[in-house]
């Protein structure tokens, strides 16, 4: 009974210590650096972005392309002007978690869109890039 009772505390031991070392694969909004990919874009200040990693965004078809994890971010304007984002492109980027999103936008901007589909997360940046955070 004794060697029953050991073989299950070391392998309960065994269970915590093999799963509390397991880093989150989903990034912080408040700290990470995000990677990518533009999937589109509406007016001038929004881009949205398909995730490759982690589980920040929502489902979202865009035309015949369905996207698993999909966001919105706005303030794309920030960006250097050197950085030209197209279709297709990697983007990597950090999140102003202390922003409304839909209140991010830099005053001034006015833009006529059209109703479109985005996806359904919406995040505003503080940083942006086309070169790597690493």
């Amino acid at each position: 009974m004794k060697k029953i009772q050991k073989l299950c505390f070391l392998a309960l031991v065994g269970l915590m210590v093999g799963t509390s070392c397991e880093k989150s694969s989903n990034p912080d909004p408040q700290t990470d650096c995000i990677e990518g990919v533009v999937i589109g874009s509406d007016c001038p200040s929004y881009l949205f972005v398909s995730l490759p990693k982690g589980q920040l965004g929502s489902y979202f078809k865009n035309g015949t392309s369905e996207y698993t994890n999909a966001i919105t971010i706005s303030n794309i304007q920030i960006a250097d002007k050197s950085v030209d984002l197209k279709l297709g492109d990697s983007v990597f980027f950090t999140i102003d978690t202390s922003q409304d999103p839909s209140k991010c936008m830099e005053q001034g901007k006015i833009c006529q869109t059209i109703a479109i589909a985005r996806p359904e997360k919406f995040y505003c940046i503080k940083s942006i890039s086309n070169k790597s955070c690493n």
